[in-house]
């Protein structure tokens, strides 16, 4: 999932170099896009860190007891 930023701007700035941009427009609109992207996934990690992957204890072990040194 984190790898989509990456992608977006490199496809971002390459494309719009192709059309015939400056170098350093496409790569400005390159950044932003990839900024733009970091967010929305900063959204919906924010929406499904509530509800999904949330850690619970299951079985508490005495594991301290039987320590020795």
């Amino acid at each position: 999932m984190y790898g989509i930023p990456l992608l977006t701007m490199v496809t971002i700035t390459v494309l719009l170099f192709s059309l015939g941009l400056n170098e350093i427009i496409s790569f400005l609109l390159g950044l932003t896009s990839m900024l733009i992207s970091y967010y929305f996934i900063y959204l919906y990690d924010r929406k499904v860190a509530k509800t999904k992957y949330v850690p619970e204890i299951i079985e508490k072990i005495g594991i301290y007891k039987t320590f020795q040194i």
